[in-house]
């Protein structure tokens, strides 16, 4: 219900839009969505959405669906009991944080990506139900790809030692064949295929800001901890609300707790195996996924840190006055969820600035980037686009003669010949905690210097 009141209405950011246009027509050679296509998420997001007829309700009930799961296996993973203190302190750490309601409200598969893992990661530990492990494995894909490495070090584990290799091996394949089979029937081997490698080259190589193409080591070390401590766990930052210095302390000293006992958390096993996952994982993202401008890939990583001091919650409970801090840093929290998610109704930059072209008068001309081409171009900007990456493009902008009408998004000035002139027209801006997306937008007017000086 919580996320339910807290839907959006609008297309937030370009990875949303695809996700959108999957419900009314899932093509993946269209990229509707991207590549890998997701095709067990959007079978289950079609499925909510026939039901409930509401694009911003169906992703909202499957992101509060996705919070429940993950708050129920952060409890089974912690061996922790859901009346005891430390329950409601890991539930309550899942339920108000503010990444995780963010994210549950978005057009996006992730949380549910991570809810699947979580499920995946537990049965593979505790080794109670391997086979249910090894066939959620094999489902994750369909739902959220890049959180498969997740999963490597509990799967190879689990098959170095089980003398039921091919069975469970069975069972991942059965998971996959769920997705794989109807994804290849509805797109076509041979397309699959050949999109498969075109976009798989481009991920690592062209636009999917891996450390190929965002070399810049600190930029990534700083935007993933900036991502983490500031985006995650709603600490302090540069800028930001004094609300969060108060939060910092509250978490630097629920860590310390998990510090001082972490001889105690590591005799665990599975906080072991869950430990090195991690480390996978981050290893993974630092070098292959793009953690400069999505903090959403660090959602694992939350989860994480959540789990961790819950932990120190649990072997610290005779501190008499730990209740009373809990009770006192989760209305801090919630107040810096409530304005992120109030926030996060209104319209993102790129929203904003589709409403604001769409009252021009026509004829118009928009000038920038590929994408935002796209968005625009999808939310009926009805326009002619230029395309600053086309050389075609540029150089028939810098011989026309007529610059009347013409809007640029973004500053291009580099790309124009020195007889035209941008004027800066406006802005438009949504806070970066929110999505860090395309979250300031600014708007040129182009002018003639030859005609300016002529004057």
């Amino acid at each position: 219900m919580s996320r339910a009141l807290t839907s959006i209405y609008y297309i937030e950011d370009i990875d949303s839009l695809r996700f959108a246009l999957s419900l009314h027509q899932y093509d993946v050679l269209n990229l509707q969505p991207h590549f890998p296509g997701y095709p067990l998420f959007c079978f289950i997001a079609k499925l909510f959405y026939l039901i409930i007829g509401n694009r911003g309700l169906t992703f909202s009930i499957i992101g509060g669906i996705s919070v429940f799961f993950c708050m129920y296996y952060c409890l089974k993973i912690s061996k922790i009991s859901l009346k005891s203190k430390v329950g409601f302190f890991i539930i309550l750490m899942i339920f108000i944080n503010p990444f995780f309601w963010l994210m549950s409200n978005r057009y996006m598969p992730d949380l549910l990506g991570l809810a699947v893992a979580l499920g995946a990661l537990y049965y593979l530990t505790v080794r109670k139900r391997l086979f249910l492990g090894f066939f959620i494995f094999g489902l994750l894909p369909g739902i959220r790809l890049s959180f498969l490495p997740l999963l490597f070090v509990p799967i190879f584990s689990n098959l170095l030692k089980s003398k039921k290799k091919f069975l469970l091996v069975t069972f991942s394949l059965f998971g996959i064949s769920v997705w794989l089979a109807p994804f290849i029937y509805l797109t076509g081997f041979d397309n699959l295929w050949s999109i498969g490698l075109k976009h798989t080259h481009g991920h690592f190589n062209d636009y999917g800001g891996t450390i190929y193409t965002e070399t810049n080591w600190g930029s990534r070390f700083i935007h993933l901890f900036k991502s983490v401590w500031a985006d995650g766990l709603s600490g302090y930052w540069s800028g930001r609300s004094v609300v969060t210095i108060i939060i910092s302390a509250y978490l630097i000293y629920f860590f310390s707790l998990s510090l001082k006992s972490f001889q105690k958390i590591w005799k665990d096993k599975s906080f072991k195996i869950i430990l090195f996952s991690m480390i996978i994982y981050i290893l993974w993202i630092i070098f292959f996924q793009n953690i400069i401008h999505k903090s959403r890939h660090v959602l694992p990583i939350i989860f994480f840190l959540i789990l961790f001091m819950s932990l120190g919650q649990k072997f610290n409970q005779t501190r008499k006055f730990n209740p009373y801090l809990s009770a006192s840093f989760f209305p801090l929290l919630l107040f810096i969820t409530c304005t992120l998610v109030i926030q996060h109704k209104k319209p993102s930059a790129v929203s904003q600035m589709k409403d604001y072209l769409l009252k021009q008068e026509r004829p118009i001309k928009v000038v920038t980037i590929p994408l935002i081409n796209y968005y625009l171009n999808t939310n009926k900007v009805e326009t002619e686009f230029y395309n600053v990456e086309n050389q075609e493009d540029i150089f028939q902008l810098n011989n026309s003669k007529n610059l009347g009408n013409y809007y640029v998004i973004g500053n291009f000035r580099n790309l124009l010949n020195n007889s035209i002139e941008l004027i800066y027209d406006r802005s438009f801006y949504h806070n970066p905690y929110v999505n860090r997306m395309w979250s300031r937008l600014d708007i040129y007017s182009m002018n003639s210097n030859e005609l300016h000086n002529e004057q």
